[in-house]
């Protein structure tokens, strides 16, 4: 049954509103973000650790789609509240574009951050196995770089595999262990992998590293 002029307009009514309400949100997410995000230091960062911005997470982005959202809803509201057929039909026009270019900006930005993601990834473990520990000065940076990075996120590795230690692979790990003794068990992770002081004892010797996570040690 078709709908009738009273049930239709409210419809257009509330997803006008709808639309007004989910701009000002964008906006606000948008300008909050960009206003009080705390920025990493330059001493902190490694280049490979950039930020590869979505469609929803990326602050312009989301204001700009937000002023469309809001533009489009307050336009909408108008013309149903004048009876603008001639405007309604155009509004209703730009809503549907603004929809379909949501969509296909969400599934463009989410397939190339994991594909990005993976390309930055990789490119942090053959680094980490490169210079982690090494004594030149860009090695030393890169490694308190990384060091700080696992404390503050708590993590370890940079593996998708949990039961990988690509410590063992690294110029630190012959240095750890260059004196090491008969009987003696092998430095196997940095001091920035362990959680908590604690434990520190046995997430730096540990062998298994996927029953360490289990057990919360690493």
């Amino acid at each position: 049954m078709i709908l009738s002029g009273i049930v239709l307009r409210r419809l257009l009514l509330a997803s006008y509103t709808a639309f007004i309400l989910w701009g000002s949100i964008r906006i606000g997410f948008g300008a909050i973000d960009l206003i009080i995000k705390p920025k990493i230091e330059e001493s902190d960062k490694v280049e490979e650790f950039n930020e590869v911005d979505t469609f929803e997470n990326d602050r312009w982005t989301s204001i700009v789609f937000g002023l469309v959202s809001l533009l489009i809803g307050i336009l909408g509201l108008v013309a149903v509240l004048l009876n603008r057929r001639a405007m309604l039909m155009a509004i209703i026009s730009f809503l549907a574009v603004a929809i379909v270019m949501d969509v296909i900006l969400l599934v463009v930005a989410f397939t190339a951050t994991k594909s990005l993601s993976r390309v930055n990834k990789n490119a942090i473990e053959e680094k980490i196995v490169n210079q982690f520990g090494k004594e030149d000065s860009a090695s030393k940076k890169f490694t308190w770089s990384i060091e700080n990075y696992q404390k503050r996120e708590k993590c370890c590795g940079f593996s998708d595999n949990a039961e990988e230690n690509l410590f063992l692979r690294t110029p630190w790990y012959k240095q750890a262990n260059a004196n090491s003794t008969a009987g003696k068990k092998n430095v196997t992770l940095p001091l920035s992998c362990c959680l908590g002081m604690t434990s520190k004892e046995k997430c730096r010797v540990a062998v298994n590293m996927k029953e360490a996570r289990i057990n919360r040690t690493v």
